[in-house]
């Protein structure tokens, strides 16, 4: 878990994990996910645009400018953005 005033709008990194419970109370940059599998991952707010990658049996809930998705499959988002997500080469999304 990441408290509030600890990113502090800086761009933020999430990589290679599994099984797992993320949380970002900050308000934060761009954010990039990749390769994590069968987890939940709340981002309470991000200024730009969040890269989700490779990503399997995930549930998100995110605030953002842009949501970006590819080579994702079965994942959820619970999803408030400024724009329209871009999902590319992805299936089973909800």
């Amino acid at each position: 878990m990441k408290k509030p005033g600890s990113v502090q709008g800086q761009p933020f990194d999430i990589t290679n994990c599994k099984n797992s419970e993320l949380i970002i109370l900050d308000n934060c940059d761009q954010v990039q996910i990749d390769e994590v599998l069968d987890s939940k991952i709340f981002i309470g707010a991000s200024s730009e645009s969040i890269f989700v990658r490779n990503c399997s049996g995930c549930t998100f809930t995110i605030a953002c400018k842009q949501l970006r998705t590819r080579d994702c499959s079965n994942c959820t988002f619970n999803l408030y953005c400024k724009t329209q997500p871009v999902i590319e080469t992805s299936t089973d999304m909800r």
